[in-house]
């Protein structure tokens, strides 16, 4: 017997319903279900929807609080700190308690190897590394060791791709809440290298937020996306997360493919390029400027500092480089050389050490150890000899006080 078109009809209607409400089981299910994984830790699946920056009035852009990185490797704390995940509130400062915050870009924070700006995660293979791996945290416990009678803790405010007028004007955010014993702040390699006439650092940074995938499409769509349905966060989540995983392993297969390949290349002599000069100069100008302005922030609010600017891969010394860093060092010679950024970077170390504003970290430049896993991120031993450089200086310039 023939079905009925009515037959047929009422077939799909009520094969329509079904599925309309499986999905809705399915959704209520995922939203239990993220709810009750993301709840310990003070975040939702709603702002695990974004990436992990987000706009900032007083910086541009910033870290998000609560964020909670996807391996559970670190999380960011109510106020942006990148700490261990559920570690999220501050905390109240006691009596005992001396306070140290940090302030920066990807290398204070603790980024490895660029894994989208070329071949550098082909040649070294560093990932980010692990809050218990990084400056603020090796730093924390030196100073806990050489200051037994204090309580010691170290906030680390970094956020990747700042620059040091977001670090300063990150630090006056946080001191509207709460008073550090000492500040430190690592910058340089975000600076921008060429200014035109009467382009200022804000507007400069405002334009790279601007131009920032997490302000663009697809993902301004895929995060509406993720924020609407917790079914459909995990399903993206997992297919970007295999997808990701996929990929790094298969770029992990190759590496001593890939360092074999650049250790072996005899990088070309580096063409002389024209730059123009005066740019470069503005933009060191106003790197100055910034540095002094923070100086000046540090006085007004009665807080003990010390601004540094970071080491750079086109300074290293060639004799101390172990295979893997000389790999590296062939392949920015060869490939990604930049003769403005070079420039920024000597006449900054020059400037801002000769009036008094900021200790260049030029000495690394000859560390015995591997210092790079690209051209400004570093080694988990190089982040622990940092943060004791750290150290030493605090400890030296509390003892000039004294």
């Amino acid at each position: 017997m023939k079905s009925t078109p009515k037959f047929k009809k009422v077939h799909w209607l009520y094969l329509l319903i079904l599925t309309i409400a499986l999905v809705l089981v399915l959704e209520g299910i995922a939203r239990v279900g993220l709810y009750l994984y993301f709840s310990p830790y003070s975040t939702n699946h709603e702002n695990q929807s974004y990436s992990y920056f987000a706009a900032d009035s007083a910086t541009i852009y910033g870290n998000r609080p609560f964020y909670l990185e996807l391996n559970h490797q670190f999380q960011f704390n109510e106020l942006g700190a990148k700490v261990l995940p559920k570690d999220v509130w501050m905390p109240q400062k006691k009596a005992d308690d001396y306070w140290v915050f940090l302030f920066g870009g990807s290398s204070m924070a603790g980024m490895g190897a660029n894994q989208y700006g070329g071949e550098w995660f082909d040649i070294t293979g560093v990932l980010d590394h692990p809050v218990d791996e990084t400056i603020g945290y090796y730093l924390e416990e030196y100073l806990s060791e050489k200051m037994p009678d204090k309580h010691v803790k170290v906030f680390n405010f970094a956020i990747s791709g700042a620059g040091i007028y977001q670090s300063r004007q990150k630090y006056l955010q946080v001191i509207q809440q709460y008073q550090p014993d000492f500040v430190i702040s690592m910058d340089g390699m975000n600076e921008p290298c060429e200014l035109a006439p009467e382009q200022t650092s804000k507007a400069y940074f405002e334009n790279e937020w601007k131009k920032h995938p997490a302000n663009n499409e697809p993902l301004v769509s895929n995060f509406k996306k993720m924020r609407f349905s917790a079914l459909y966060w995990c399903a993206s989540k997992w297919l970007y997360h295999t997808r990701e995983s996929n990929k790094r392993e298969e770029r992990l297969s190759q590496l001593h493919q890939n360092q074999t390949k650049w250790l072996d290349t005899n990088p070309s002599p580096i063409p002389r390029k024209e730059i123009d000069s005066t740019a470069v100069i503005r933009a060191v100008n106003i790197y100055e400027e910034q540095s002094l302005l923070f100086h000046e922030a540090l006085k007004e609010n009665n807080h003990q500092g010390l601004l540094f600017v970071q080491p750079y891969l086109a300074f290293r010394d060639t004799i101390s480089l172990n295979p893997t860093e000389k790999a590296l060092y062939h392949y920015y010679l060869q490939e990604k050389w930049d003769h403005e950024r070079v420039f920024f970077f000597q006449e900054a170390y020059q400037r801002l050490k000769l009036n008094d504003l900021a200790i260049p970290l030029t000495q690394l430049h000859h560390y015995s150890e591997p210092l790079f896993v690209d051209y400004c991120h570093f080694t988990n031993e190089a982040n622990k000899h940092i943060a004791e450089l750290f150290g030493k200086h605090l400890i030296k310039a509390l003892n000039r006080i004294k």
